[in-house]
């Protein structure tokens, strides 16, 4: 069984909503769908289609610290059998709490920590199968020095998959890291979307060097900054690709190429709270289907 990024969207991630995250775990041999995160409810909203409609993959609170808002959430297939799961990564602590079912819970794929620098809170957490063994393991990003470090195994340790500057502008702080399997080789490599330019730079290595995967502009709005990226294998043909979530609006658009062009993998509106703004965007393939 391969596993191959997906996406989230962060990441999915992504938490931009309250500061920098990332975008896209790897998903798990089948077609990755979307969902939200509400950091001040500690919620996932998972949905089994990209389309607006109910939370049908799964609608539930998983939270490790008594404060809300202090977590950001990340989700691969921790185990390799296939479906993706969550988890959530705390910046002040730097620790990672990983779930092996869709369900509120104990972390009892991983709960460790893992610190690249001598501060807290100053980390992104990533995640993909950068070994190509099947199974995702974890990863930081540090936006002020616009680096890596990949593991490969979800433990404390040193960051044996990867430890590399990956840099696309001139000032640091400015990029947003994502994940894919941007060339269907089963094993999950890195990239960067720059905001302020709508721009997806994208690697088909875990070392410095070109944007050999993509080098374009994804936009949906005429506003710089107002978008969120995510990935995922959108048509289940084993290869990682963008989209965006605009928070404002509540509103996904996805595609089913690495390049300029319209959003031909999904546009809909996908909310579970009244307010815009207040949700993180994720994606991954719930079911393993």
């Amino acid at each position: 069984m391969r596993v191959r990024l997906h996406g989230l969207l962060l990441s999915a991630a992504a938490v931009l909503v309250a500061g920098p995250s990332w975008a896209g775990p790897p998903a798990t041999g089948g077609t990755d769908t979307i969902g939200a995160y509400v950091p001040a409810l500690e919620r996932f909203f998972l949905r089994n289609a990209n389309s607006s409609g109910a939370a049908d993959a799964g609608n539930f609170k998983f939270n490790v610290t008594p404060a809300a808002s202090d977590e950001l959430p990340v989700m691969c297939d921790w185990n390799g059998d296939g479906t993706s799961t969550v988890g959530v990564y705390v910046p002040a602590i730097e620790r990672f709490y990983l779930r092996n079912a869709n369900s509120a819970g104990a972390a009892d794929a991983g709960n460790f920590k893992f610190n690249v620098t001598p501060a807290g809170g100053d980390e992104v957490p990533v995640a993909g199968d950068w070994n190509g063994d099947g199974t995702c393991t974890i990863g930081v990003y540090v936006p002020a020095i616009e680096r890596f470090y990949l593991r490969n195994s979800n433990s404390s340790g040193a960051a044996d998959a990867g430890n590399f500057k990956f840099n696309v502008t001139p000032a640091g702080s400015d990029e947003t890291p994502v994940v894919g399997d941007w060339n269907g080789d089963g094993s999950s490599t890195i990239g960067s979307y720059a905001p302020a330019i709508e721009r997806f730079f994208l690697r088909n290595a875990n070392s410095a060097g070109a944007a050999d995967a993509g080098n374009f502009k994804f936009n949906v709005t005429p506003a710089a900054s107002d978008e969120l990226p995510l990935t995922g294998d959108w048509n289940n043909d084993g290869t990682g690709t963008i989209g965006a979530y605009v928070p404002a609006i509540e509103r996904y658009y996805l595609r089913n190429a690495n390049s300029a062009g319209a959003a031909d993998a999904g546009n809909f509106k996908f909310n579970v709270t009244p307010a815009g703004g207040d949700e993180s965007p994720v994606a991954s393939d719930w079911d393993g289907n």
